[in-house]
């Protein structure tokens, strides 16, 4: 059987492509677990916010842990600056936290530890290669989860 989003989980997906747009912040690419709940939220997320971004779609993405989420980043293209992972908690979390580095805002931070709500978001930002993308290496500079 295939898990589908529940009413609730489509309303945060359209609030977060909403939000996206609103701070106009577009992704050029997003990275999405196989599952068909994560498929389902970025259909939403795109059309909520207008974002035409291509999506890759990964069975990693969906029962992997921080090595599995990392190396999905070192095979984003350079020219990509803009990147969304819909993944799964808590190795979304787990894998923003292994990646903040100096610089990182703190209190985001330790938020980001404690794990995301459901359709919470992390913002990292790095300058690097992706191919480079080690722990320590990017910054966590918001948080942010639906509004009620």
């Amino acid at each position: 059987m295939t898990r589908r989003l529940c009413e609730e989980g489509r309303w945060q997906a359209e609030s977060v492509g909403g939000d996206l747009a609103r701070l106009g912040w577009s992704p050029q690419l997003a990275l999405v677990s196989s599952a068909a709940r994560t498929r389902e939220t970025w259909e939403i997320v795109a059309r909520a916010g207008g974002f035409d971004a291509p999506a890759v779609f990964s069975e990693d993405l969906y029962s992997g842990w921080v090595p599995q989420m990392v190396e999905a980043l070192q095979s984003t293209d350079d020219d990509v600056t803009h990147l969304l992972l819909i993944g799964h908690e808590p190795a979304v979390s787990a894998t923003a936290a292994w990646l903040a580095g100096p610089g990182s805002d703190e209190a985001t931070l330790s938020r980001v530890r404690n794990g995301l709500p459901t359709a919470g978001r992390a913002v990292l930002s790095y300058s690097g290669s992706w191919s480079d993308i080690r722990a320590a290496q990017a910054q966590i500079t918001g948080f942010a989860k639906p509004r009620l």
